[in-house]
């Protein structure tokens, strides 16, 4: 999830001048700031997450909804939750190359089944600057083959979660805690390899929605700690793990298939949190850049450097 989205000033005159409601002026900056969002302005964000976020009933949610869609402010795919706001990028510039190849990634991860995946290409197309050569294309080739669905990973299977490293049958009996009846404390051996170098206190959460993950279970097939595991191994963004997992005991009540739930988010998560890192590298170095500037502007020393 971001830590913050931006709003164009010219966002208030537009709706205003459009009679845009109260409730349809939130729900257009929440699509633009809200923990869904990122910087493609492509996301999912079905009517339930919208109704739970902003504490809406149906009936405000779907009213707000068909504002936004009657001036066009977004586009959206009620079958598959996912919204596209059409001119996002128009005034969320792509800052560089490296943040480029991010975004890049948001748009691959969007399904092509989509009703949102053409409205989505016209707008790389006009506001794409920066994005790896030859993505609109790749894109337009997936709706040529007919958008093939996505694959998902299937679940693991009883079999599959004895044979496991993390939560063999034997070693998940004696984590049980006696005094809550419910799963004792990861031991440190589960959690030391997250990598990359990731901060502690987000490693602890992670185990910690995990175990409460775990009490949520109701007979639902998910071996939570091996899903983790799989992406300690491909290097996945701890940040990414943690929000997908928060995002999944969130909404257990409504989730059929938590694990392909859980690839799903951290699909688009992982290129969230990994365009925060491209865009915090790029300003700490355009700050380096400027200080350099005004030393040589002034006459100073470079630190470091040799006197002549």
């Amino acid at each position: 999830m971001r830590r913050y989205g931006q709003i164009n000033m010219s966002f208030w005159q537009g709706l205003e001048s459009k009679n845009v409601s109260d409730a349809g002026k939130l729900l257009a900056a929440f699509f633009l700031t809200g923990p869904h969002s990122n910087s493609l302005g492509c996301f999912r964000c079905p009517i339930g997450y919208i109704q739970a976020d902003l504490s809406w009933d149906y009936e405000k949610t779907s009213s707000a909804l068909k504002e936004l869609l009657d001036i066009r402010f977004i586009h959206f795919d009620s079958g598959r939750g996912w919204i596209l706001i059409p001119n996002f990028l128009k005034y969320n510039r792509i800052q560089n190359k490296k943040v480029g190849i991010f975004v890049g990634r948001l748009a691959e991860s969007i399904p092509p089944e989509s009703s949102v995946f053409s409205g989505l290409i016209k707008a790389l197309e006009n506001y794409g600057q920066y994005l790896p050569d030859g993505l609109v294309n790749s894109l337009e080739e997936k709706i040529k083959k007919g958008g093939d669905e996505l694959p998902q990973r299937e679940e693991p299977t009883p079999a599959t979660k004895a044979a496991d490293p993390i939560s063999p049958p034997q070693a998940m009996e004696k984590e049980i805690n006696p005094e809550t009846n419910g799963p004792a404390p990861i031991p440190s051996r589960q959690v030391a390899n997250i990598t990359p170098s990731p901060n502690p206190e987000i490693v602890s959460e992670i185990y910690k929605v995990a175990a409460e993950i775990e009490k949520l279970r109701n007979g639902k097939r998910l071996n939570i700690y091996a899903w983790i595991k799989g992406h300690e191994k491909k290097h996945s963004h701890p940040g990414a793990m943690l929000q997908s997992l928060v995002s999944l005991r969130d909404h257990w009540n409504t989730t059929e298939k938590p694990w392909a739930y859980l690839e799903r988010i951290i699909s688009i998560e992982n290129g969230n949190f990994h365009e925060q890192d491209a865009i915090r590298e790029s300003e700490e170095l355009n700050e380096g850049f400027q200080s350099l500037a005004n030393i040589l502007k002034g006459g100073g020393v470079v630190p470091g450097a040799r006197a002549p």
